[in-house]
């Protein structure tokens, strides 16, 4: 960190590089700086920049200071009529247990220290039989699983959104593509961490941290936290996996959960320096992040177009987005990120894992392609 505070080194780079009938724009940032849905408020104003809107620029807020500051603070406890218990709470994890997960990770890197970071592209075709798929296994999925769409209070019908099935799909296919997943113990733990962004609710909930129509764009994220056995990821249907993970979402995503929550991590971290960390010692740690509510493929850079090259594609518009993701500290092995939806209905998912277990994950995808 001092290296960037310091030095002469900025937090945010572009590089372009322009071709007779392409253009490859290249954004390189750390995550001190923003998050997925704080890069996409900055490709929106430049696009309204380039295009002569600078009128439609939202404003630049909490660049002088911190609007969370207060979000679970001892403080904010106060301002609630009835502060709630986090409902992760007894879950973290001991000190043996972190002693067990963290010595678990090492051996994992100094055994297999190359990992590889590629992309996938989920055709609509597919996706819509997943989709199809995963509404169908929620006619035998427990009740008490199951979430329900009430728009229509007279017929409330069973609700999962593309993020539920694409964090369950991916979660189900990076778990069945390691070496291990047949001989572990079928009660090892899987965690799911669903990134979930927290604008909306900080814009909508009391007390009201961010204002409607601003751009705050560095980091507003927490995670939703899904446990699994091993034996139910293998053995499940895609969607029972996924109607947990919707579950989850709805009670650990309200106000009082996220607050109740941030207090235990600033308490956990006052005390031992470490925010806590939930599960079991021997679980397998999986992260996903949906970045499709930015709206990545429908970035317009027509004004910036002086010839068009006769892409078939959108002018102006990517018709490629690629996610890469560098950490010294924390690995990002086994994470993956929905980067979004193109403009003809596909979805592109990004992740890493250790070397090898790309060609499993390939043959899986080929597999199910062609059962459905």
């Amino acid at each position: 960190m001092a290296d960037w505070i310091y030095e002469d080194r900025p937090q945010l780079q572009l590089h372009i590089a322009s071709f007779q009938d392409a253009t490859f724009v290249t954004l390189t940032w750390l995550h001190t700086l923003f998050d997925a849905l704080g890069r996409n408020a900055l490709l929106r104003a430049w696009t309204m920049m380039i295009d002569g809107r600078e009128d439609e620029v939202p404003e630049f807020y909490g660049y002088d200071f911190d609007p969370l500051a207060s979000l679970g603070s001892p403080e904010s406890a106060k301002l609630e009529e009835k502060p709630e218990k986090s409902v992760l709470e007894g879950r973290e994890l001991s000190t043996w247990q972190l002693i067990r997960f963290g010595f678990s990770m090492m051996w994992e890197f100094f055994i297999y220290r190359e990992e590889d970071q590629r992309g996938i592209c989920i055709p609509q075709s597919l996706f819509v039989k997943l989709r199809q798929a995963a509404l169908e296994d929620l006619a035998s999925a427990p009740p008490d699983t199951v979430t329900m769409d009430s728009r229509d209070p007279a017929h409330p019908t069973p609700f999962l959104s593309d993020g539920d099935i694409l964090a369950a799909w991916w979660m189900r296919l990076i778990v069945k593509s390691q070496p291990w997943s047949s001989t572990a113990p079928p009660t090892k733990t899987i965690q799911v961490q669903n990134i979930f962004g927290l604008r909306e609710l900080l814009t909508t909930t009391e007390p009201k941290l961010l204002p409607k129509g601003v751009a705050y764009v560095s980091n507003a994220a927490n995670a939703i936290h899904t446990f699994y056995s091993l034996q139910e990821v293998l053995e499940l249907p895609l969607g029972y996996l996924a109607a947990r993970i919707r579950k989850d979402l709805v009670i650990q995503g309200t106000r009082g959960q996220i607050s109740a929550k941030e207090r235990v991590s600033q308490h956990t971290l006052e005390k031992t320096g470490q925010h806590p960390l939930y599960g079991t010692g021997d679980m397998m740690l999986v992260t996903f992040s949906n970045w499709t509510k930015g709206k990545m493929y429908e970035t317009d850079f027509r004004a910036a177009v002086v010839q068009e090259g006769g892409a078939k594609h959108e002018v102006g518009k990517p018709s490629y987005v690629h996610s890469n993701g560098v950490s010294e500290t924390f690995p990002l092995r086994n994470a993956g990120c929905a980067v979004g939806k193109d403009l003809e209905g596909n979805y592109w998912v990004g992740g890493s894992a250790r070397m090898g277990i790309w060609e499993s994950i390939e043959r899986a995808v080929k597999r199910e392609a062609g059962r459905m």
